[in-house]
């Protein structure tokens, strides 16, 4: 607050207070400056209340100036301005440590400032004002009691009638509620007014309890502001009143005419103050029961958890929303029963949940029932998975009701049985990992056998050609020649196997798609192998939409399988053959043949077919699966009618893209016959 705000505040305070107390004391009913109409005492307590105590100098300055200019001398209008500003300040410092507040709106409230406002510190006051009297000669020991009483309830009266209505409004104003009954509040003012008037101004003052019902309603639907407004007016038309004779009270004097009648008003506004407390706080219990209901129909919601209670006298069965949202039933359908809570639970589930019920029914005492899970299935047909939990309760040793919770766990078992299939996959998964690595362990020792073999022959002939190359004859030395060169050559094929498989996984292959005549192709390669073993080759033309370089590594591989996998005297046929929409590549031999249930098994990498004694890595079928893949096509495996094995390759005219992978063992048309062999 700036010090001009501040500044014209307390002069504000000081000149209102100076105009109530002179209007006290110059009412016939006082006692020089003791009076039982003492409003200040009310003004200036809510003042400091409401306000803060720093605005005590107006208290001070308006309580001098009026004491001082009421025929008492200086010195004790002095000490009546001290009692005055303490009696303000003590209030103002003992409500807020009792948790008072200014909205009044709790019993407590209204107790705290009876006891501590209206009582405790107003005796301040008056001691200190009677005492400077005394001590100014202005009063005699023998009326020091009489007149510190009347002091005393006259401040009491003025801080019970003023100060509560200016300290609801106050807080009304400060909060900015919404005023959505000032109408009736108007119009109740000035009934009550009006009323006051005829019954303490009129003459009419054997009927006061006219005015009851009307402060009732005040304080029943207006609540603090209409108890405190209604208690003020009533209590300064009734104290005018009896002040200037219209209300004969039977009393030896007016002020004890004045006095009795404030006290009686004084009992019945603090009735009504009590009364409007009380409807507060319950509104206000009310509303945190409602506030709480809410947040609990919330989070049952989100924990799909509903709450049910079951009253076996009546046989009623209360349900919270969740229950109607897990159930599948309508919020505002029909009264619920435990026949239709159940008729959506399948029959072997109904028979648990009986079982449990007959169970807790036989205890004899309250039990809680076991956990179960069952089965609900929703009007329109989906079932959901529930998991229920409940008590039994007994009254006199006879079950009275049964309450309990159910949640909707359908999310959480499907995502439990999702998890156990995810572990499971994952222990597959494991173990195919445990079964790769084992596989590349066997390939990258079957890698090291097949490339040391040929390193030792041709390391083995190197040396004999660079120790014994005078004593040896021509014939030997081109023998030694040719077995280093096919040793190379077959390392050579081993590393191009390896380079494919790295390009395969980084995907660096693409099909490049020409028209080639296989035959051409087969004999080439047939040519280029310089093979000591019989192979039979059509001689027809077969035409087809291949990338030649990727189908001579799949003729090569599926040639050199076959003469690894049959004997030195067997032969091998290579048929080709055109199909309504592709052409067909055969490689038959005369060896042991594929069990079936190895036939998938041999085109997966580093697989290799037999017992395991058989030779190489592992790749040749695969590369001629996976290369037969990019031109679209696919590779299979038969048996050879007779004995041996029909290894077939086929590929579509000019398919695009890259079809998904899978190997089969049965061939996409006929089998071709054998044609014209070529040896």
């Amino acid at each position: 607050m700036s010090r001009a705000r501040y500044t014209g505040a307390v002069l504000a305070l000081a000149a209102v207070y100076f105009v109530a107390a002179k209007f006290g004391i110059d009412q016939p009913v006082a006692h020089g400056v003791i009076t039982p109409v003492w409003a200040p005492t009310g003004i200036a307590i809510a003042t400091l209340v409401a306000f803060g105590w720093r605005l005590w100098p107006g208290v001070a300055l308006g309580a001098f100036i009026a004491n001082a200019t009421s025929d008492v001398p200086l010195a004790v209008a002095f000490g009546i301005c001290i009692g005055n500003t303490l009696e303000a300040v003590v209030a103002a410092y003992l409500l807020p440590r009792s948790g008072f507040s200014t909205a009044m709106a709790r019993t407590r409230d209204v107790v705290a400032f009876v006891g501590l406002a209206a009582i405790v510190s107003t005796a301040v006051s008056a001691t200190f004002g009677v005492t400077s009297l005394y001590l100014g000669d202005v009063l005699a020991f023998a009326d020091f009691w009489p007149e510190w009483l009347l002091w005393w309830f006259g401040d009491v009266i003025g801080a019970l009638l003023v100060a509560p209505a200016i300290l609801v409004w106050v807080a009304h104003l400060r909060a900015r509620v919404r005023v959505e009954r000032a109408p009736e509040g108007l119009v109740l003012l000035l009934i009550l007014g009006a009323t006051s008037v005829l019954i303490f101004l009129g003459g009419n003052w054997k009927y006061p309890y006219l005015i009851f019902p009307l402060l009732v309603w005040a304080g029943l639907r207006l609540r603090q502001v209409g108890a405190a407004t209604a208690v003020l007016v009533v209590g300064a038309i009734a104290t005018w009143g009896t002040v200037h004779g219209s209300v004969p009270i039977g009393a030896a004097t007016a002020t004890q005419s004045v006095q009795i009648l404030q006290a009686l008003l004084a009992v019945v506004g603090i009735s009504i103050l009590m009364i409007a407390a009380t409807l507060s706080e319950r509104d206000v219990a009310e509303a945190e029961a409602g506030a709480s209901f809410e947040h609990l129909q919330e989070a049952q919601r989100l924990a799909h958890i509903g709450s049910w209670e079951w009253d076996l006298g009546s046989g009623q069965v209360s349900w919270s929303d969740e229950m109607y949202r897990i159930y599948g039933y309508e919020i505002e359908g029909s009264a619920m029963t435990f026949e239709k809570a159940v008729e959506r639970i399948p029959e072997e589930d109904r028979a648990r949940i009986s079982e449990n019920i007959r169970a807790a029914l036989e205890s004899g005492s309250e039990l809680e029932l076991p956990e179960i899970q069952y089965r609900v299935v929703r009007p329109d047909g989906t079932t959901r998975t529930v998991r229920g939990w409940g008590v039994m309760r007994f009254e006199r040793g006879k079950p009275a009701s049964m309450l309990g919770t159910v949640q909707d766990v359908t999310d959480a078992v499907m995502a439990e049985a999702s998890l156990e299939d995810a572990l499971q996959r994952s222990r597959e998964a494991a173990e195919r990992l445990r079964e790769l690595d084992a596989t590349k362990n066997t390939f990258i020792s079957a890698v090291a056998h097949d490339l040391r073999a040929p390193l030792a022959t041709i390391s083995g002939f190197s040396q004999a050609l660079l120790q014994r190359l005078g004593d040896l004859s021509e014939d030997e030395v081109r023998d030694i020649l040719e077995r280093i060169g096919g040793n190379a050559e077959r390392m050579s094929h081993m590393l191009a196997n390896l380079l494919d498989l790295d390009r395969l996984e980084r995907g660096d292959i693409e099909a490049s798609l020409v028209q080639v005549d296989l035959s051409d192709l087969v004999l080439r390669i047939v040519h280029g192998l310089e093979l000591d073993r019989e192979i039979h080759v059509d001689r027809d033309h077969v035409m087809a939409w291949v990338d030649e370089v990727l189908m001579e590594r799949v003729i090569e591989n599926l040639i050199l399988n076959a003469l690894r996998h049959t004997p030195q005297t067997a032969a091998v046929w290579i048929h080709l053959a055109r199909r309504p929409n592709g052409a067909e590549i055969s490689v038959e031999d005369e060896g042991p043949g594929v069990p079936d249930d190895q036939k998938q098994l041999i085109f997966e990498a580093f697989k290799r077919g037999g017992d395991g004694a058989a030779v190489g890595t592992g790749l040749g079928l695969f590369l001629v699966t996976r290369f037969s893949e990019l031109h679209g096509g696919k590779a299979w495996v038969e048996d050879r009618p007779g004995g041996g094995a029909v290894f077939r390759v086929f590929v579509p005219d000019r398919q695009g893209g890259t079809p998904e992978r899978k190997v089969v063992t049965e061939p996409p048309g006929e089998s071709s016959s054998v044609g014209q062999r070529r040896s």
